[in-house]
């Protein structure tokens, strides 16, 4: 997809951690980018990954249960291009313990994307998603037929989604709001 054609979709939806924000700070340009994109009628959503169940809500669920998981993604991006360990990391070795697979229902399985969608109202080719991970933002997007933008300040390999910004001020001026 060319980057010009971002000027035509009418939806955006934005993976949280490591995108928007790192750790507790705005990534530059996001408030000014997703502010411009409000007031250009585009619809947004926000999805994310980082799962906040503590051990004590896991344990009285994963009881007798198949092991549900909301990602398995095993790091999570925070301030200063810094990484704790995410919730695959811990999923993982649940995983094997039990001898089970997880079942995972966030990124980059397809019903997160849907019910986003369906939120905005929008067709998958009419919103793109804008994510900082390749496996779990632009794999998950490409799944259900969506556009994508990864967003990688420090660059990427060639091919990584249809559009790579290295800023949300360049996001802005293919969308054509900045």
């Amino acid at each position: 997809m060319p980057a010009p054609s971002l000027a035509t979709l009418r939806g955006f939806v934005f993976d949280l951690d490591g995108c928007v924000w790192s750790g507790d700070v705005l990534n530059p340009g996001a408030n000014e980018t997703l502010t411009a994109l409000h007031r250009s009628g585009r619809a947004l959503a926000f999805v994310s990954n980082n799962s906040r169940a503590t051990g004590t809500d896991l344990r009285e669920r994963a009881r007798g249960a198949p092991l549900v998981t909301p990602n398995i993604d095993p790091r999570l991006p925070i301030e200063g291009g810094d990484f704790l360990p995410g919730c695959g990391s811990i999923v993982q070795a649940v995983a094997v313990a039990a001898g089970v697979r997880p079942i995972v229902v966030g990124k980059p399985e397809p019903p997160l994307f849907r019910m986003a969608l369906e939120r905005l109202g929008l067709a998958a080719g009419a919103t793109a998603m804008v994510g900082d991970s390749i496996p779990s933002d632009i794999r998950g997007a490409q799944a259900v037929g969506m556009p994508t933008v990864l967003y990688a300040p420090g660059g990427a390999p060639a091919g990584a989604a249809d559009v790579v910004v290295a800023s949300f001020a360049e996001l802005a001026r293919l969308v054509g709001v900045g």
